[in-house]
């Protein structure tokens, strides 16, 4: 029995001052199906001229130009300064974490994340991320835009605690959604 459930995501378009409501619909599995028109439309509303393109060159411009380790590296130090610019304050709960990323992500417009913990670490399901335009390679800007989470979500995890070997990384990437896990070294 594949039991459904349906949330109304809003998103507050700061630019446009106004609020957007997409109608997703998410299984018990925790995969995003979305009608193609909304998808569209979403990404759409989610693209920012400029900025995004600018964001899309820089990735590609790194990881073509460095090694591939060290593209990665430079991309994943962005995300940890980012994320010490963009603290989550002192959060208590995985509710309280899960929160506050999402209000920085809201922020700048980067989706939603659900998070779950388990003995050995943090799952962390990044939705509604800004997927890559279609002048863009889409590898590359998955590249890009994971190493620049996985370095946020390693400070905001040190920030809240959790000791230097504590590390994120990407372990699906889609359209529909990026998966990480947050664990320490010696757990991979």
């Amino acid at each position: 029995v594949r039991l459904v459930m349906t949330l109304w995501v809003n998103i507050r378009k700061q630019r446009l001052n106004s609020t957007l409501n997409i109608f997703w619909t998410i299984n018990t599995m925790t995969n995003l199906t979305i009608n193609p028109v909304l998808r569209k439309y979403h990404r759409q509303q989610q693209y920012v001229a400029g900025w995004q393109d600018l964001s899309a060159l820089f990735f590609s411009g790194i990881l073509h130009t460095a090694e591939s380790e060290d593209g990665r590296a430079f991309l994943h130090m962005i995300g940890e300064n980012l994320a010490r610019r963009f603290p989550l304050g002192d959060v208590q709960t995985l509710g309280e974490l899960e929160d506050g990323a999402n209000a920085v992500l809201s922020h700048f417009g980067w989706g939603i994340v659900n998070i779950d913990a388990d003995e050995q670490g943090i799952n962390l399901r990044h939705q509604a991320w800004p997927y890559a335009t279609e002048a863009d390679d889409p590898e590359l800007w998955l590249a890009g835009f994971s190493a620049v989470l996985e370095g946020c979500w390693t400070t905001w995890m040190q920030t809240q605690g959790a000791m230097s070997e504590f590390v994120t990384f990407l372990t699906y990437g889609g359209e529909n959604a990026l998966n990480f896990r947050c664990q320490y070294k010696d757990k991979e």
